[in-house]
């Protein structure tokens, strides 16, 4: 099984085999955003200009480690329980894919686009098959994407992985952030929720 580190691997995408087969794996269904959580006290934890408020009730204690990443302890203090937020890795995803040559063939010019190219039903190609595999969608049950004002999120959902994969992207930032955990569909909602675009202080 993969884990969510697995993807965060870029060196996998350069070891793919091409590939001529028609393309494997679940196309790209939209989701609606959950409307916005009532947070009074609420914590305030931001990345350059993404932003979760969290009710301090949903949340037992929040732990940096040294990736850069933070895990939230949400229901119990087990760190194999907790979710994981990573920073954008690679900072620059579109050029670090273009410099591969990993985007030849497709149209992409943003973040957001090259997670929606990955999840259109278009003829086959080599790299863009590599791309799904890197991220497991070629294994996916469902690739789910949500929109909020400047927030993207694209959720994917496998039975074969332990934890859920949601990548968020902020309109004008040139990477991807990583939320991953045992997710079920309450926790993504009060999480998404609490989500917001905002200036840095």
């Amino acid at each position: 099984m993969r884990s969510f580190a697995a993807t965060l691997l870029c060196g996998v995408l350069l070891g793919l085999a091409p590939t001529t087969q028609a393309q494997t794996g679940p196309s790209i269904e939209t989701l609606d955003w959950p409307d916005s959580g009532i947070c009074h006290d609420c914590m305030r934890l931001q990345f350059d200009r993404l932003e979760l408020r969290l009710p301090p009730a949903s949340i037992r204690r929040v732990l940096f480690s040294g990736v850069p990443a933070l895990h939230l302890f949400i229901d119990s203090d087990d760190i194999h329980d907790s979710v994981t937020l990573v920073v954008p890795h690679p900072p620059d995803i579109v050029a670090f894919y273009r410099e591969a040559g990993l985007l030849n063939g497709l149209e992409v010019s943003s973040p957001k686009a090259l997670f929606e190219v990955m999840g259109k039903s278009i003829p086959a190609s080599p790299n863009l098959e590599r791309l799904r595999k890197a991220y497991g969608i070629d294994l996916a049950d469902r690739y789910l994407m949500a929109e909020k004002e400047q927030l993207t999120a694209f959720l994917i959902e496998s039975a074969y992985q332990t934890e859920t994969l949601i990548y968020l992207i902020v309109e004008g930032e040139p990477g991807a952030y990583l939320l991953a955990g045992k997710f079920d569909r309450a926790r993504i909602e009060m999480l998404l929720s609490h989500m917001s675009v905002a200036a840095p202080p």
